[in-house]
């Protein structure tokens, strides 16, 4: 399916012509996309906001928007400063051409420490890697990073790092002197405007749906995936409809028979989600939301899709296959935003899995329900947010609500919830001006279990840092996150968690390591 999918794209490819300005096409990191979130809030736009990355070729209110402050006050036009504490590293900008590449190295160099821990321990992170992006006449973009990591973490998050064979969000892993993770991870994605209404991106990316921190319905937790992605807009723009086609991976086998002389394959399977988007007002709107994963391919790793598995249909798949067929894991919800006022927005998801008709208890539902305060108490900088999320115990897992083969996962990670089934309540307040940025959150997560909760995870997690260079969200930071496990039936010997840091990185994504 997806050697079709990218002959087709690439058939559209050739047939685009011209494109627009910069912007970032994948999920940007929480702070970085502040100012675009903080100017999207006002209650009188009528932009469709739930499916992240965005869409800049329907509207310019899309582009990302960094700060602008100067470094020094009374220089300009100094192309040595510009570099370093304004724009990317190299830019390139064909005029006759209608050509623009932007060029920004990636890095992040970290060092950090274990408060908590009954001995002294010390961990580095260390990467190296380059950003590029640009654009081609008005109609066509396109985004690469690549990034090689070497780094060491604290005792919880190695522990899932061992556990699942990925390091969050960012791939396999090696082992890396003793006790370290050597890991690397790519992106890249094309996005191109047909015509008006159409939208046509295709990569090695990821999508998040949701106005939450959180997503119960497709998250940018999991690595990057290959994907095609359209995107129509209908009734002047009020109504948007996205489907999406992509290939995930289990990290398992794919073939019985493995060579020892060449790396091994990984299973196969095929997943496509549909988005509606409908904006009611200006201040309402609600959104549909369909996922299907399939069975993975045979032993020769060639996938064997049931028919209507590609219908582009909202909930098509639903009627079909129903939430109970083996063949296809279906997953369904709802995407609800009301802006009560140009400050103060509320926000929802409800997640069905599967219904248990004998029993509702025992359904695999979840619901999220937030609310989002802009310019709190009139100080511009400043955003406050507290969330509620609900994931029943087997949400996720394919129709035998057991550990199989058509998860909602990719590579061991969940596509959706981040922490995994449980409850959880969350604050976060984030600032930022003048360059300096500061973000502050709080969770406290039940833990689900087969017949009662398991147990309990309090977190904190403290960041302040400045911008160096807004352009690529080139920061100095430091921060503090204090974690907390009680497992009810269990006592291990490490519950507390003080990972102290201080770094220079540039963060354009997001990585959650706060579960």
């Amino acid at each position: 399916m997806m050697r079709v999918l990218k002959y087709f794209s690439l058939l559209l490819l050739l047939q685009s012509r011209t494109i627009l300005a910069q912007s970032y096409q994948m999920p940007e990191e929480y702070s970085f996309s502040f100012l675009t979130a903080s100017h999207l809030a006002v209650r009188q736009t009528t932009l469709h906001q739930g499916l992240q990355p965005y869409v800049p070729f329907f509207s310019t209110d899309y582009l990302h928007r960094g700060d602008s402050t100067k470094v020094f006050q009374y220089i300009t036009d100094d192309p040595v400063l510009d570099a370093v504490f304004k724009h990317h590293l190299i830019r390139v900008e064909e005029k006759k051409e209608a050509v623009k590449l932007n060029i920004s190295p990636m890095m992040i160099l970290d060092a950090s420490t274990d408060l908590a821990a009954p001995t002294y321990s010390r961990y580095l992170t260390n990467t190296r890697g380059v950003f590029a992006n640009g654009t081609i006449g008005e109609k066509f973009y396109f985004e690469t990073v690549f990034a090689e990591n070497q780094a060491t973490f604290p005792s919880y998050l190695s522990t899932q790092i061992t556990t699942n064979s990925v390091v969050p969000g960012q791939g396999r892993w090696k082992q890396f002197k003793v006790t370290g993770y050597d890991y690397a991870w790519v992106g890249g994605v094309i996005s191109m405007q047909p015509n008006k209404r159409l939208n046509i991106q295709m990569g090695h990316g990821k999508q998040k749906i949701g106005h939450g921190y959180r997503s119960l319905l497709l998250s940018d937790n999991a690595l990057n995936y290959p994907f095609l992605r359209l995107t129509h807009q209908y009734w002047k723009g009020r109504i948007q409809y996205s489907h999406i086609y992509a290939q995930l991976s289990n990290l398992t086998a794919a073939s019985l028979h493995r060579s020892l002389k060449i790396e091994r394959l990984f299973q196969r399977k095929a997943a496509a989600f549909q988005y509606l988007s409908i904006n009611w007002a200006k201040w309402l709107n609600t959104s549909f939301f369909q996922a299907m994963i399939a069975q993975p391919g045979d032993s020769y790793n060639r996938q064997h899709l049931p028919l209507g598995f590609v219908n582009p249909l909202p909930y098509a798949g639903r009627l079909q296959f129903g939430l109970n067929d083996t063949r296809v894991n279906v997953l369904t919800g709802i995407d609800v935003l009301v802006k009560l006022s140009d400050q103060f927005q509320l926000y929802g998801q409800y997640m069905a899995d599967s219904y248990d008709k004998s029993d509702f208890s025992n359904s695999r539902i979840g619901i999220q329900a937030g609310i989002k305060y802009f310019s709190a108490f009139n100080w511009k900088p400043l955003t406050l947010q507290a969330e509620y999320n609900r994931a029943a115990y087997g949400s996720y897992r394919n129709t035998l609500g057991v550990i199989g083969k058509n998860d909602y996962t990719h590579n061991n990670e969940a596509l959706a919830y981040t922490p995994g089934p449980g409850r959880e309540f969350l604050f976060i307040a984030n600032y930022s001006a003048h360059r300096v940025v500061a973000h502050a959150q709080y969770h406290y997560r039940v833990i689900a279990g087969p017949v009662k909760d398991a147990g309990d995870v309090n977190l904190v997690q403290l960041r302040v840092g400045y911008v160096i260079n807004p352009a690529y969200n080139l920061q100095v930071c430091g921060g503090y996150l204090y974690r907390k496990q009680n497992l009810f039936n269990f006592n291990p010997s490490v519950t507390e968690t003080g990972w102290f840091y201080l770094s220079v990185r540039t963060s354009l994504y997001n990585t959650y390591y706060d579960f």
